[in-house]
């Protein structure tokens, strides 16, 4: 329970050695009391901490949060009652920016927990790492990206999400339902992204406001390498 909802300096595999890190857990966007304290509507999943996250021991604090706060702001969205995490809670020794398998596997009970906790009814997936981690690795964001997707309960994270089309998104209820599009530091880095990044975001609010627009087909586009 301590790793949710604290910040603190511990071990991670590094090759044949281990190096010590520090771990930020998630958090709400109004940068209130760290960890699951209480449940959210929407829950963002992101890669890992950026090295202004971990300076202020705050889950998105750094620039891409400021991103995300300022675009859905112009959609007319208070994210502040959010919830926030990442698939891995570290910067990987290095500074490196792949996620190796034992990184994965020492946070991946985390990140079931939180949304175990939280339980979100939305989840906003940013990024290929964050596609993998929830939905498995059959599941990338290129097929992802801008389409509905949906799981009847908890238990099944990690597998295959169910596709929604526009006439099931009317007519049933879900336990948890997902979008993904590219992380907002591949938009910072690369400006190309914004206006596609954007409109993700345009489709994830009318989502969450029960008024699903229609997916955009970016199957044509290939965010493979895009984190």
């Amino acid at each position: 329970r301590y790793m949710l909802f604290s910040h603190f300096d511990a071990p991670v595999p590094d090759g044949k050695l281990s190096s010590v890190v520090r771990w930020i857990p998630g958090g709400f966007m109004d940068r209130g009391p760290r960890g699951p304290h209480k449940e959210a509507a929407v829950m963002l999943i992101g890669k890992m901490p950026s090295s202004d996250d971990v300076a202020m021991n705050e889950v998105f604090f750094g620039a891409s949060g400021r991103l995300l706060r300022n675009l859905f702001q112009t959609h007319g969205v208070d994210i502040t009652g959010w919830y926030a995490t990442n698939v891995v809670r570290f910067i990987p020794p290095g500074d490196s920016k792949s996620l190796k398998k034992p990184h994965l596997d020492a946070c991946r009970w985390l990140l079931r927990q939180e949304i175990n906790l939280v339980r979100p009814r939305y989840l906003l997936l940013l990024g290929a790492d964050a596609v993998r981690a929830v939905c498995g690795r059959s599941m990338t964001l290129t097929q992802m990206r801008s389409h509905y997707y949906s799981y009847d309960n908890l238990t099944l994270l990690g597998t295959e999400p169910k596709t929604l089309d526009e006439q099931s998104l009317l007519a049933a209820q879900y336990n948890v339902r997902l979008m993904a599009t590219i992380h907002p530091g591949a938009v910072l880095m690369e400006g190309g992204y914004l206006e596609g990044f954007n409109r993700d975001l345009e489709l994830f609010r009318d989502w969450v406001r029960n008024r699903p627009l229609a997916p955009t087909d970016l199957s044509d586009r290939d965010y493979r390498y895009v984190y």
